[in-house]
């Protein structure tokens, strides 16, 4: 009788994961350059699956899955950032902006959104400067002698704004280092520079709170809900507050 040829070798389940794993992490990899943030982040949260996944592979695909969900927020602000441009909340531009500046896949949409920014800024200080001129252009002489015409009020500088943008990545990388006392003092002092800075004013919440200080934390955060309510992290802010007033009652 002819003899039963052996089985074929079962295929090695690590070598099989290991293949699945590399082949999601480039396809992963070729739609984020794509920016097709979406599919990226399904592929991914799919390769966390494969059984029998190696511990280098795990982590290559947890660091895309970091950078998809970081330049989708990313994404988001710039869009919130455009449309608090064309309403003209400048303010709530700038911040959204500030909280965007370390978008890679998406550079240039920021770039040209802080020139349109820069411009609109610009315009704005022209047009005071031009009211303040008209303002202090001598009257016409009445019965009296002719008073001497009243000094042009000095142009608004732009330090306020620099201050204040220094005190809030400070804050941001204090309180990204747990070093959450220190990035307080850094974020309230922005907040008193610039009273209008939502970005800060939602940081400065975030320390009270892990500070267990609530009552100055939920302060804050309906501040940066009143400063910037179509923010990404608004409907999240607005539900903390709702959570921690139930708390209260």
């Amino acid at each position: 009788s002819t003899p039963t040829p052996p089985a074929p070798p079962k295929p090695d389940p690590a070598k099989v994961a290991a293949a699945e794993a590399k082949k999601a992490i480039d396809a992963a990899a070729t739609a984020l350059d794509e920016r097709d943030i979406e599919s990226a982040v399904a592929t991914l949260q799919n390769a966390k699956k494969i059984p029998n996944v190696d511990q280098a592979s795990l982590a290559t695909i947890e660091e895309l899955l970091d950078k998809a969900n970081a330049e989708k927020l990313m994404h988001e602000r710039l869009e919130a950032a455009e449309k608090a441009l064309e309403a003209g909340r400048l303010d709530e531009a700038r911040s959204l902006l500030a909280g965007s500046e370390s978008t890679e896949m998406f550079a240039d949409k920021h770039q040209a959104l802080s020139r349109a920014l820069d411009a609109k800024l610009d315009a704005e200080k022209k047009q005071a400067a031009a009211a303040a001129a008209a303002k202090a252009a001598p009257k016409p002489p009445e019965r009296v002698a002719e008073k001497a015409p009243e000094k042009p009020e000095p142009p608004k500088t732009a330090g306020a704004d620099t201050e204040s943008m220094q005190l809030f990545e400070e804050g941001k990388r204090l309180l990204s280092a747990r070093q959450v006392r220190e990035a307080k003092a850094a974020l309230a002092r922005c907040v008193d520079v610039n009273p209008r800075f939502a970005q800060c004013h939602l940081l400065l919440g975030a320390a009270y709170a892990k500070l267990n200080e609530p009552d100055e934390g939920a302060r804050h955060y309906e501040i940066f809900l009143k400063l910037a309510p179509d923010a990404p992290e608004a409907p999240r802010v607005r539900l903390m507050l709702e959570q921690y007033k139930g708390l209260k009652k």
